[in-house]
């Protein structure tokens, strides 16, 4: 998703340019869906759909984890350790009994923390459908 927000936001400024002789055709995203961890990814781009995205870069340090929500959620946030962990069966946790094999009170604090983003608001000509700017999850 980090990629093709690049590629997205490059095919836009590039089709803009008066000197551009590539294809002029507008590229429109107006939904963006999955289920599960595809979910939760369709979930945090669209956050990012709103706001300015730091890319990662081959060689470069990766962005900051509010710069970056996508990199930080499913790469510096995430462990199998994290997920082997029994933290959910904790205190009044327990009571609940065993919701899944694995815990996921990682993913609760990546969620929770997928909503503080270190940019400024956007628009992106590429999301939404004709004259309508939304995105619909």
């Amino acid at each position: 998703m980090d990629f093709l927000f690049e590629a997205l936001d490059e095919y836009e400024a590039m089709r803009k340019a008066s000197d551009w002789d590539g294809p002029r055709h507008a590229v429109r995203v107006p939904v963006m869906t999955d289920a599960s961890a595809g979910g939760m990814t369709s979930a945090i781009s669209a956050l990012h759909a709103f706001h300015d995205l730091e890319h990662v870069q081959p060689g470069a340090p990766p962005p900051k984890p509010e710069r970056n929500r996508l990199y930080s959620s499913w790469v510096s946030d995430i462990s199998i350790e994290r997920l082997l962990e029994t933290t959910d069966l904790d205190g009044d946790k327990r009571q609940d009994g065993v919701l899944s094999l694995l815990c996921c009170d990682v993913l609760d604090q990546i969620v929770d923390r997928a909503f503080t983003l270190g940019s400024e608001a956007r628009t992106r000509d590429w999301i939404g459908r004709a004259d309508d700017p939304s995105l619909r999850l």
